[in-house]
């Protein structure tokens, strides 16, 4: 038995407990799971509550006591003594269940325990924890022990001695039993683990088996070490008997002795509570000499030492066993009674019956302690028993190392460092270990941060740099080629993630010259671009770049040789030349290298990147640092196995069976067997790569580019040119099969580029070596292909052109008759004619250029009679000619006369058009045309005479027949209806036909054979009278046809004056006699209720006349247009449309009147903004809203015209003054543009929708009307709400359909083309109307269209979908539009096109937008509208206007939508603009130059800057390419900025605007060019309000802090200029006056801060806050929040403010309806919360917090976000209010919907911030 040492080392000794004295006069007690349990001296058993306030109370030994106690699981065993019975009782009670009606708890088993013959006192227990075991030691040293107790006690038997035998396992009487403990199995159960049974005696201990594999034996000693009654435990955590004796404490287990502790002096009780072992020592009397230092300071602090010298004491020690020292030490007066626990709570109880709590100390304190004293691994232990996290425990070695550090212990401070790895920025560690002497530490920190898979690019730069810079080229190996080498010997052929960054590791080893590091590398991780630049540009090796890339496979090598094709072409071109041949033909590839770059790690191959990265690191290693075995991935069985990730590389070479050979790539998974053609279809064929991207790259390699087209040609399609002509179609071969433009859907694009550019070869190369054998073949390759255009395609305007270029001559004649320009064949030969001399020797018949000019003639001229005149021109041209071709010209001339091709006076003019041809040449022709031509004057004469002798007789006819006093004799004898002999009753008609009276119609007053005749006769004047009234008809007809439409109408008496028809009355001013009218009371009774009179009818005729007269007046006339709105004629007018009640079947004439007040208010509206709006507020709109829907069904077609039309023209020019995207118009004030607004928004809606919409189903007229207003009320119009309803629009008796219940009137053409059930009833409507070839109709279709579809994904989305796929998308017939032949009709099919790309949204497969064209393939719409839109604007001969609308439409297709900007700008439409914009400058236009409409041009410049501000906006690339072309833009738009013209100065500041939102202009040229001062000034001048909104934008951006130019602004005084536009009194102006200055807020200092405080007022910084304008209140609210950003400014705010009104500011804004407002309210509440001062006070506190409350239900996560935030922080001021206005049910609520998984929109991690947010600020309300 070994003992303590006498002098044992000192333990260290702390205070982390302190003392509060509790409950007194209490005695013998006991610690269990349900509380404390205390039983008394007269056997009674408490267990006690909270506060030691007994719950239950019960006797347990009746007179008597009760010794011990012990609880598990509810169940209480006590050990007790009875006065009437002499053996100790065992009673067992259940704790969980209590008598009803004694309180007690019920009593399971009450039995006598006795171990021998004799009675023995119990001197200690010990229960198992599952109750199995209950063990009982004796003072006669017997121990007896109960087995399977819980069976017993819950086998349902109620008999209290139901208990099994319990059995003696032990004795020894010379030594009492002191202590029993259960050491229970491990949790999880482990094979070979027992329950032990622990027997402590006052010599001994000794262990026993009690259950498992060999229980029932005899215990064994397992120390000589015993103890006195009292000093021994189990300790529950090490599982081991704990044993106190005077000089130490040991531990026992069940194989012998464990660990000593030396602890010196008498001990009396032994606990444990955790990791604590609680020793109490005997009572004895403290003296000031005590070896114990807890001793001598209780004397010494004593009041009286002598005294205290002689009370009894004992002292309670607390170990820590686990961290080795004295967590408390303390002494308690009177001894030490018992000592208890409840939880993690320690009481001790003295013999005095007062009762101690002691209270740990937090970890925090703790930890404190610690640190102060130096002892970092003490405190580092400690944490982890306490259970710190790892990034507290992190932090605890970042304090270690920095202690070291500052000792200059580097080597130990970088092992601490280590260890924060993870937790700590590596930039923390890494600033201290730069300097020279420190590089080993720092190197050994990097590996280990690469090694974790922590470091990113710049620690893997710091490492590789040091490896370089020390040229440590063994340690760069190991860094980057060790896993090569391990995962070699592993026998694994996958590549393992590397432990750095690649990329960073290529480009330091190619900065420092290790290309052999980086080509390694690039290599291994799949660089190709990087493997391929090193071996390119560093280490020239060609060769082996070439075959890489062959190896790389087709898609990758389409790339790389794209780039290096041309490098590689001047060194090796016949290697790259068959390179790209096989690439561009499909063949020639084997397996490919898969190219998935940081690819995620498999999860069927875990790494361990720690074990397989740091055994490489054999220098400098950290000793106390340990690895984990590598964990080595599961390989497949075949070594040369080789798994991919991503989908396999298919192969293009093929074995010579077809089926791909074994080299094509190999099974997606070893072993799996090979797929099968029932289960899986067939893979796609690979995509074959363009050759067009590589014709570049043969610039100076013509031969090697011939080569490489033809082999292309031959190998993909199976074309090849023969030397001697003609062509020669190859075999097929495999290659062709996978490359048929079936298979991939090729549109010969491809195709058609190789050939056309293999005609420019055979050309070019036969110019460079003429009079050659290669030069022939090369030309009559060339013509061979030109011949056989269906087996070599090839565009024929493109080989024109070469053909021309090259003087191919056969080619271009060929390719003239192919495209059928016979006239530019004839033409090559006149000009040959008077170019090319005639030799003598070639003079022959049919050598010259006249003689083919003739034979090309006689081919061409029958089909083509113009080219008679042609040719006759040039035989004319000159005497040679005319001498030689006589013959000739005359057989022509017979010709043209048998065939009449030319009138004669056509062949004079050609002929006397000079001096070469005589009269005499044709004198014998002339006279005959002269004499057939007055054979025919003289047959004309005679037909003339005859129509005027017979209209002679008709008219005598018709005198005769009105002359009553001529009488009329019938001879008629037959009927001349039914022919039979004519008998009485007879009628005679004048027309001399006769009729039995029984052949007519009743009632029949006209002859029916003439009626017929003469109805026709009607219907065409009929027709001809509706013409002349329509003039807009007219006039578009004019516009279309021209002279013919003017022919027409005369010939349909349209433009004659009405003859026969005289005005009721001729007023002197129109204008004043139509106001008279109107207003008269004559004219209010014309309007009856009943049947008209003549009266009315008379009265009407006149009201008739004056208003024709007065729309004649005013029509072009401005003036008296005003002159009608300030005479009061409107409401008159109005009054007229109104009036629907007139019987207008018996009084026409009232009709008339309507139609005629619609054309008068149709032209007032074109006047000027100015009447349209006196329109407007009169309530015309509403007016003929009313007209339209109470027109008859059938007829008044002519009036509901009108109406229409009236309605288009008011709607028309309210747009105009609302639109923004045409250019700037003059501007108007608020209140126009507000009734503007209101009344476009009353047309759009819904119940104004069905008046109108169903008009789209009457004719053209109508239809187009109505399309035309859709257009401009939609195009003015930013809402989307108007586009979903018309969207979604159906007529009534459709809906009707759909809900029965409801009853909705039809007005009957609402039947007439009933739509299909499925898509948009009104863009249905509108592509039906593009169908009818009205270019009116097709225009107004196309722009409403657009306009509909404009920010409407819906249906713009639809419209680029085919409705089946046997039909084309909507979109696809819009676009075929724009190549209409009228001009208007292009430019809205492009508009309507644009808009539709650009509110369409692509498919979730594609990154754009793609229609089918109808053959099926694909097609890119804004590509098309690029192209085309680049056309529209360098179109100089269409005009200004045209190129503007183009100009206009780009900036829509680009705005915001950078793949558009990236392909206008790719298609050369920056340096277009550009150049236009100096072509149009004024200071570079000619003198002479003219306008041809004013303010063309302007308008021109205006739209060129806003399209390059729409494409700048948003590319940085963009702006610097602009800055650096030529012309200088910054000079042209600072000359722009100084236009006379508003719309051209708001555009120029646009494009201000893009390039001050980019870093480096504002740095750079925005101040070399004066451009920012040249704003600053244009906003202290500007008067424009619009413009000035521009310039406060720009102002935005050059007042941030990063901005050069924000001090001199400041110093210039741009906040007083932007407080001035505050009072502006316009909203735009106001708004963006207040977005400048929360800008210049931001991030500003405190004296800036309080400067533009000082200028802006609280005054109006209140008034801005309360702006009814909720953007406005929104930009007042960030600004003040920005100011807040510090106590000072805060306090600034809320003194300036005033509490009261910052409460109400706030509550509008958290109640405000924009999310957006709501979320900065409250984020500014949290700013402003300590300022506050919350303590309910005001009402206004609560009313905020109410409404925050409220608003918690808000689904925006932003603004849900930062309510929360301001919760947790008004939690730390305003508890109780909080509590009282009940945000903790709130916030439970809100907390339980989202647990509940209730997506709020956002993405996970968002939604997973907000439920922590809400965790946080639900504890913080409901705990202090």
């Amino acid at each position: 038995m070994s003992t303590a040492s006498a002098a044992a080392p000192a333990w260290r000794q702390f205070n982390f407990f302190d003392i509060a004295p509790n409950v007194p006069e209490v005695t013998t007690t006991a610690s269990s799971s349900v509380g404390i349990i205390v039983a008394d001296v007269h056997g009674s058993l408490h267990l006690l509550g909270g506060n030691f306030v007994p719950v239950h109370s019960w006797v347990a030994h009746q007179s008597g006591r009760v010794t011990h106690i012990a609880e598990e699981r509810g169940i209480l065993i006590s050990v007790g003594e009875e006065d009437a019975i002499k053996l100790p009782l065992l009673k067992i009670w259940d704790l969980e269940h209590f008598d009803k009606r004694t309180g007690s708890p019920l009593l399971l088993r009450s039995i006598k325990i006795q171990a021998g013959s004799k009675p023995h006192p119990v001197s200690t227990i010990a229960l198992s924890e599952s109750l199995s075991h209950l063990a009982i030691g004796f003072g006669d040293g017997s121990v007896m022990v109960y087995r399977n107790l819980d069976q017993s006690l819950f086998s349902g038997s109620t008999s209290l001695t139901a208990l099994p035998k319990p059995k003696t396992i032990h004795e020894s009487p010379a030594e009492p039993i002191t202590g029993l403990g259960f050491r229970e199995p491990s949790v999880p159960l482990k094979a070979g683990d027992l329950l032990h049974l622990f027997i402590v005696t006052t010599n001994r201990v000794l262990c026993y088996i009690a259950g498992g594999k060999g229980s029932g034996g005899p215990p064994l000693v397992v120390d000589e070490v015993g103890c006195g009654l009292g000093c021994a435990v189990m300790d529950p955590v090490a599982r081991e008997m704990i044993v106190a004796r005077d000089e130490a404490i040991y531990l026992c287990g069940p194989e012998g002795r464990g660990a000593c502790y030396a602890y010196e002096g008498p001990k009396s009780r032994l606990l444990t509570l955790g990791t604590y072992v609680i020793i109490v020592s005997p009572p004895f009397f403290p003296a000031p000499s005590n070896a114990s230092a807890t001793v001598r300071n209780f004397v010494a602090r004593a009041p009286d030492p002598t005294t205290v010298s002689q009370q009894d004491i004992s002292k309670v020690t607390i170990f820590d066993l686990e961290n080795k020292f004295v967590a408390f030490s303390g002494p308690f007066r009177e001894g030490v009674r018992d000592i208890m626990y409840r939880g993690d709570e320690i009481y001790v109880l003295t013999n005095d019956g007062s009762l101690f709590h002691l209270e740990e100390k937090s970890t925090a304190v703790k930890l404190d302690t610690l640190f102060r004293q130096s002892r970092y691994l003490l405190a580092i232990n400690l944490a982890r028993s306490s259970g710190v996290d790892e990034s507290g425990i992190a932090d605890i070695h970042r304090q270690y190392g920095d202690h070291l550090y500052l000792k200059g212990d580097d080597d130990g401070a970088m092992q601490q460092y280590v260890r924060t790895i993870g937790y700590l920025q590596p930039s923390y560690v890494i600033r201290k270990f730069l300097d020279a002497k420190r590089i080993n530490n720092l190197t050994l920190f990097l590996q280990e941060l690469h090694s974790r898979g922590l470091a990113n690019a710049d620690h893997t730069t710091l490492l590789l740099n040091t490896y370089t810079k020390l040229k440590d080229v063994a340690r760069l190996d190991a860094f980057i080629k060790h896993d090569h080498q391990k995962s070699k010997s592993n026998g694994d052929a996958g590549d393992d993630d590397p432990p750095f960054d690649v990329d960073t590791g290529i480009r330091v080893c190619r900065q420092a010259g290790y290309f052999e590091h980086a080509v390694y590398l690039a290599k291994k991780y799949r660089r190709h671009e990087e493997y391929l630049r090193i071996q390119m540009e560093d280490a020239g090796n060609l060769k082996e770049a070439l075959t890489y890339i062959r190896e790389l496979g087709p898609e990758a090598a389409e790339t790389n040789l794209v780039r290096y094709g041309r490098s590689m072409l001047s060194r090796l071109p016949d290697e790259t030349t068959e390179l790209l041949i096989d690439l561009c033909s499909g063949t020639g590839f084997g397996t490919a290298i898969s190219t998935p770059p940081d690819r995620p790690s498999s999860p069927s191959k875990p790494s361990n990147r720690d074990a397989s990265y740091l055994s490489y690191l054999t220098k400098n290693r950290l000793s106390s640092l340990s690895t984990d075995a590598a964990i080595v991935p599961t390989g497949s069985s075949n070594p040369s196995a080789t798994v991919t990730e991503g989908p396999p590389q298919i192969s293009h070479r093929r074995s010579a069976t077809g089926r791909r050979s074994h080299r094509d790539g190999d099974s997606s998974r070893a072993g799996s067997p090979p797929p099968t053609n029932s289960t899986q279809p067939n893979p796609p064929p690979p995509r074959i790569p363009s050759p067009r991207q590589y014709f570049a790259h043969f610039v100076d390699h013509l031969e090697h580019f011939q080569r490489f087209l033809e082999a292309v040609a031959l190998n993909r399609w199976g074309q090849k040119v023969v030397a001697g002509g003609g062509s020669d179609e190859a075999p097929a071969k495999e290659s062709q099969l996978l490359a048929s433009p079936k298979t991939y859907h090729e549109d010969g694009s491809d195709e058609v580029a190789v050939w056309n550019t293999l005609i420019e070869l055979y050309l070019t190369r036969s110019a460079q070596v003429p009079e050659s054998e290669d030069s022939t073949g090369l030309r009559n390759k060339a013509l061979a292909v030109l011949q056989d255009d269906t087996t070599f395609p090839y565009d024929r305007t493109h080989a024109l052109l070469v053909c021309s270029t090259n003087h191919f001559i056969e080619g271009l004649v060929l390719l003239w008759e192919k495209m059928g320009m016979y006239e530019d064949i004839l033409r090559f030969w006149m000009d040959k004619e008077f170019e090319t001399p005639i030799q003598p020797e070639t003079a022959h018949d049919g050598a010259r250029p006249s003689d083919q000019v003739l034979r090309h003639l006689k081919t061409y001229g029958p089909a083509h009679p113009h080219l008679y005149l042609l040719v006759l021109r040039f035989l004319t041209s000159s005497p040679a000619l005319l001498t030689r071709h006589t013959t000739d010209i005359m057989g022509i001339l017979e010709y043209v006369d048998k065939e009449k091709i030319i009138p004669p006076l056509g062949i004079v003019q050609v002929l006397s058009r000079n001096d070469v041809a005589s009269v005499g040449l044709v004198k014998e022709w002339l006279m005959r045309r002269i004499s057939e031509s007055r054979d025919e004057i003289a047959a004309d004469k005679k037909v003339i005479d005859a129509y005027r002798t017979e209209t002679k007789a008709k008219l005598q006819e018709v005198a005769d027949l009105s002359d009553p006093n001529n009488p009329r004799i019938f001879h008629v004898t037959r009927c001349s209806s039914c022919s039979g002999p004519l008998d009485l009753p007879a009628v005679h008609f004048m027309c001399k036909h006769s009729y039995h009276q029984r052949c007519l119609q009743e009632h029949e007053t006209e002859c029916p054979n003439c009626a017929r005749a003469h109805g026709l006769v009607k219907e065409i004047r009929r027709d001809n009278a509706m013409f002349a009234a329509q003039q807009d008809l007219f006039l578009a007809n004019v516009k279309e046809t021209g002279f013919e439409a003017i022919a027409g109408g005369f010939g349909k008496a349209s433009m004659c004056h009405q003859r026969g028809r005289r005005l009721l009355f001729t007023p002197v001013h129109p204008t004043c006699v139509a106001v008279d009218i109107i207003t008269s009371a004559s004219f209010q009774m014309a309007v009856p209720t009943s049947r008209a009179t003549d009266g009315d009818y008379e009265t009407a005729s006149n009201t008739l006349a004056s208003l024709k007269s007065l729309k004649n007046t005013v029509v072009g006339d401005p003036r008296k247009k005003k002159d009608v709105v300030y005479s009061d004629t409107i409401p008159g007018l109005v009054e007229w449309i109104l009036n629907t009640e007139v019987d207008t079947e018996s009084f026409e004439p009232f009709q008339a009147i309507r139609l005629e007040v619609a054309s008068v208010v149709s032209c007032l509206s074109n006047a000027s903004p100015q009447t349209t709006l006196e329109l407007v507020r009169a309530s015309a709109i509403s007016a003929l809203m009313h007209a339209l829907n109470e027109l008859p069904e059938n007829d008044a077609e002519e009036l509901r015209i009108g109406l229409c039309r009236a309605l288009r023209s008011i709607v028309s020019s309210c747009s105009t003054i609302l639109d923004p995207r045409t250019g700037l118009k003059e501007d108007f004030s608020t209140a126009d543009r507000e009734d503007a607004r209101q009344a476009v928004e009353q047309v759009l809606q819904a119940k104004a929708l069905d008046v109108y919409l169903p008009l789209l189903s009457q004719p053209d007229l109508v239809s187009t009307g109505i399309a035309e207003m859709l257009h401009m009320g939609l195009s003015c119009w930013d809402s989307p709400s108007p586009r979903n309803v018309i969207t979604e629009w159906l007529p009534l008796i459709e809906r009707e359909s759909k809900s029965p219940g409801t009853i909705l009137r039809n007005r009957g053409w609402e039947t007439a083309g009933r739509p299909e059930p499925a898509g948009s009833w009104v863009s249905d409507r509108l592509l039906k109307l593009l169908a009818t070839g009205n270019r009116k109709a097709q225009e107004a279709a196309l722009q409403a269209l657009g306009a509909l579809a404009s920010d409407n994904s819906n249906l713009a989305t639809a419209l680029t979908r085919p409705a089946s796929e046997k039909m084309v998308a909507p979109l696809w017939e819009i676009l075929t539009y724009t190549t209409s032949r009228f001009p208007s009709v292009r430019l809205a099919a492009c508009k309507s096109g644009c808009c539709i790309v650009r509110a369409a949204k692509p498919p979730k497969s594609k990154v754009a937008l793609e229609i089918c064209r109808p053959n099926g393939s694909a097609y890119d719409p804004a590509l098309t509208l690029i192209l085309l839109l680049r056309t529209i604007i360098s179109d100089d001969g269409m005009g200004a206007p045209y190129q503007t609308q183009g100009c206009h439409m780009l900036a829509i297709l680009v705005a915001d939508e950078r793949r558009n900007q990236e392909l206008a700008s790719q298609f050369g439409l920056l340096s277009l603009l550009l150049n236009h914009l100096h072509t149009n400058n004024p200071s570079t236009l000619e003198k002479e130059w003219a306008e041809d409409i004013p303010g063309t041009q302007s308008r021109f410049r205006e739209a060129i800057l806003i399209s390059l501000a729409s494409l700048t906006l948003h590319l940085d690339n963009l702006r610097r390419d602009l800055l650096f072309m030529t012309p200088s833009y910054l000079e042209l738009l600072m000359a722009a900025l100084d236009d006379s013209c508003v719309g051209v100065r708001y555009a120029a500041c646009q494009c201000a605007r893009a390039l001050s939102r980019s870093v480096d202009v504002l740095r750079t040229s925005a101040i070399d060019s004066g451009l920012g001062m040249k704003l600053w000034h244009m906003l202290k001048t500007e008067k424009d309000r619009r413009v000035q909104v521009v310039l406060l934008m720009c102002m935005t951006n050059l007042v941030l802090d990063f901005s050069p130019l924000r001090e001199t602004l400041l110093e210039q005084g741009v906040i007083q200029r932007m407080v001035e536009l505050i009072d502006n009194g316009d909203e735009s102006v106001t708004r963006n006056a207040v977005w400048a200055i929360r800008n210049t807020l931001y991030h500003c200092t405190l004296s800036d801060q309080m400067l533009v405080l000082n200028q802006l007022g609280m005054e109006r910084l209140h008034r801005i806050l309360i702006h009814p304008d909720s953007k406005v209140k929104q930009q007042a609210i960030i600004l003040v929040r920005n100011t807040t950003t510090s106590s000072d400014s805060c306090a600034f705010v809320v003194q300036g403010l005033g509490r009261e009104r910052i409460f109400k500011v706030l509550k509008d804004g958290i109640d405000d309806s924009d999310n957006e407002t709501a979320q900065q309210s409250a984020s500014l509440l949290l700013n402003l919360a300590q300022e506050l001062e919350y303590s309910g006070e005001f009402p206004e506190q609560k009313e905020v917090l109410v409404s925050m409350r409220n608003r918690l239900s808000c689904r925006d996560p932003s603004t849900r976000k930062a309510i929360l935030e301001t919760i947790i922080a008004l939690s730390l001021s305003c508890w109780d209010l909080l509590h009282e206005l009940g945000f903790p049910s709130a916030l439970k609520e809100i907390l339980h919907e989202m647990e509940m998984n209730v997506s709020l929109g956002g993405d996970v991690h968002e939604e997973n911030v907000l439920r922590d947010l809400a965790r946080t600020a639900l504890l913080s309300v409901t705990s202090r």
